[in-house]
């Protein structure tokens, strides 16, 4: 069996490339024979001979399935050129674009009306990487063909690594609070910034791992605090297992989310997880048993969440233990890798 796997583009660090990543490099599929192409360019500067080039590599590979990444603007043209080379797609919905804050009303209505719909119609079969999403008016009523969710997972790898002493600053004993993932206003970071700027514990250190728009205004914000080491900015990392096994907290006041691989790396290495009740969080972490779950968009709830798990050592312990124990459970590599491949030998036998 051959799968092509289809995504914008290869150096841009997200969730959807590092789930792509983890299929291909998963021994449980060693069975599969896996490529991968990439769009390369957004879809408004996309011309035919780009179109041409991505139809040609899916051709020469001759795949027995596309596994299209993301719904939104690739999901389209992945669509369209396996379409032309004649080849069945599977479409794994990570995100829709019209859930983007900053789209535009005309594009907004393009995408809502006519090329996510479509998308999804044509379609070999569609995923979704969270139920809440698989629920959602514009996947039930264009999916063609709608599998059951299929959640992101942890690699066997992930936790496969000895040296947990990176090059981190000294916390003195201080508990942790991180976050990990793009910088943006859309991952909450104002709501992060509020709960530095207004905690006026001794004993608390902040560590901000990753890149995006929002970082610079962040560091504008925490200036003061980032001088005397309140909160620390490590900016993108290529590893980022230990920020997570040095951190005692996960604060993730994301605005909408599918299914993060964050929470499930922090919660794997047994941080407390504070989440948003948005997309697929709340499959991960139950309110009060697994971690805290909050409103989106709301700073008052995020530092009142914080400040609980703050005051109570134990139960910060008590969430993260119950965390470790949901993911390793339900969304390790095994479980469902053996879904996905079940997916995969369907598909090229109808």
């Amino acid at each position: 069996m051959k799968v092509m796997h289809y995504y914008t583009y290869k150096d841009v660090a997200g969730g959807p490339l590092t789930y792509l990543e983890n299929i291909v490099k998963s021994e449980y599929l060693s069975e599969i024979e896996f490529n991968e192409c990439y769009q390369q360019k957004a879809l408004s500067a996309l011309r035919p001979k780009d179109f041409k080039r991505i139809v040609n590599e899916i051709k020469a590979f001759s795949p027995d399935v596309v596994h299209i990444h993301g719904l939104q603007g690739e999901g389209f043209i992945g669509l369209l050129a396996a379409k032309k080379a004649k080849v069945k797609s599977l479409m794994a919905v990570h995100g829709i674009q019209i859930d983007a804050q900053d789209i535009g009303k005309v594009k907004k209505l393009l995408f809502g009306k006519i090329i996510e719909p479509y998308t999804l119609k044509k379609s070999s079969a569609v995923y979704c990487v969270c139920q809440k999403t698989e629920k959602r008016d514009i996947i039930q009523k264009n999916a063609k063909k709608l599998l059951p969710a299929l959640h992101n997972f942890v690699p066997d790898s992930f936790l496969q690594y000895d040296d947990m002493n990176a090059d981190l600053p000294d916390h003195n004993g201080k508990t942790v609070i991180c976050f990990v993932g793009r910088v943006t206003r859309e991952k909450g970071m104002a709501e992060f910034a509020h709960c530095v700027l207004n905690d006026g514990r001794d004993d608390t250190q902040y560590w901000v791992v990753g890149d995006g728009e929002y970082l610079e205004e962040m560091k504008q914000i925490l200036k003061a605090q980032a001088e005397n080491g309140k909160v620390y900015f490590f900016g993108q990392q290529s590893d980022v297992r230990p920020f997570y096994k040095n951190a005692d907290i996960f604060l993730f006041p994301s605005y909408h989310e599918n299914l993060s691989l964050s929470i499930l790396e922090a919660s794997i290495l047994k941080c407390c997880p504070i989440v948003t009740s948005v997309g697929g969080n709340t499959e991960i972490i139950e309110d009060g048993v697994s971690g805290v779950v909050i409103p989106p968009e709301n700073p008052t709830a995020t530092l009142a969440a914080l400040q609980t798990v703050l005051n109570d050592k134990v139960l910060c312990e008590k969430y993260a233990a119950a965390a470790y124990e949901r993911v390793n459970t339900a969304f390790s590599e095994k479980v469902i890798t053996k879904r996905l491949y079940d997916i995969y030998l369907n598909l090229t036998m109808e």
